[in-house]
């Protein structure tokens, strides 16, 4: 079998090579700590998303601040419920489809 000479380079660099996934994972432990955290808040703040909004309404004095935050939460918690719906439908079918057959 002739091989080209891209193919050649390919499996030379292959044969040669370091160990890049050592090299380029560093210590990411920090980063996924924060991650972790502010996903965590995120959630947190999207579930009390009446009390919240009404802790800005009575700090800022803003009506309109603490209403769009609330239908921010609300918008986003009635996605994620169509979202996993969505899901659910979905393996209904494909379950319904390997049943039959």
């Amino acid at each position: 079998m002739k091989y080209t000479k891209e193919q050649i380079k390919i499996m030379k660099d292959f044969l040669e090579q370091k160990n890049e996934h050592a090299r380029m994972s560093k210590d990411k432990r920090w980063e996924w700590k924060i991650r972790g955290y502010i996903s965590t808040i995120h959630y947190w703040l999207i579930a009390y998303g009446l009390p919240v909004s009404l802790l800005i309404w009575i700090f800022t004095q803003d009506y309109w601040k603490a209403l769009a935050f609330l239908t921010y939460t609300q918008i986003y918690a009635v996605a994620g419920n169509l979202r996993g719906l969505g899901l659910h439908i979905e393996n209904f079918v494909e379950w319904n489809i390997t049943k039959r057959t």
